[in-house]
């Protein structure tokens, strides 16, 4: 997708999502049925709603949804960037009071924090007794995996993610991957693995 996300001096945003052609396409080694339902193109979000657009400018349908407060990133940019990175270890230390039941300090320079969840977390009944797994850069803040641990210790969900460094923006999201390890009504075991690319990103600052 083409992302433009515009950001006001309050801390309100909209964004712009238009769908584009993959450039890594995944190729589904079976026969489908045309699906000749109308295809959202399109989203834009603003004041707390989303339109659905297809190919043609019609809108599809409307959504509801909330956008964070870019309020404390504006802050931050104003002051040339300094309170940056003590920014990203306060979220990560929020993280840790708030799902972090134990925290390690690893010798690699990662935050390893692990939380089982219990009826307290309000979570879906499947997630009860296992284990959520974040690995956070101690230095820069910046998630770098996470997981979920069944009671057996296997693993249910992980996802890495992978930065690229650029001249101008600094670190950026290169990548994610992600896995899911699910079994069919046979009791088959499988993966579903998911990539997801950033590539092309763009900030302007008018500020």
């Amino acid at each position: 997708k083409h992302i433009d996300i515009k950001i006001y001096e309050d801390g309100s945003s909209n964004w712009t999502l238009n769908q584009m052609m993959p450039k890594h396409p995944f190729e589904v080694p079976i026969e489908c049925l045309p699906d000749i339902t109308p295809k959202t193109v399109k989203t834009v979000i603003v004041d707390g709603r989303a339109e659905h657009y297809d190919a043609k400018g019609n809108l599809l349908h409307v959504t509801g949804v909330d956008l964070p407060s870019y309020a404390e990133l504006l802050e931050i940019l104003r002051n040339g960037g300094q309170n940056a990175a003590i920014i990203s270890r306060k979220n990560s230390l929020h993280t840790k009071s708030t799902m972090g039941d134990l925290t390690e300090v690893l010798d690699n320079g990662l935050t390893r924090m692990t939380h089982i969840y219990s009826p307290e977390d309000e979570v879906a009944d499947d997630l009860l007794g296992k284990t959520a797994v974040s690995y956070i850069n101690a230095e820069t803040g910046l998630a770098m995996a996470e997981a979920i641990v069944n009671s057996e210790g296997y693993y249910e969900f992980r996802k890495v993610y992978k930065y690229n460094t650029d001249d101008k923006l600094g670190i950026v999201p290169a990548y994610t991957s992600s896995e899911n390890f699910l079994t069919d009504s046979k009791d088959n075991e499988y993966v579903v693995i998911t990539t997801c690319f950033n590539e092309n990103i763009v900030i302007e600052n008018n500020l």
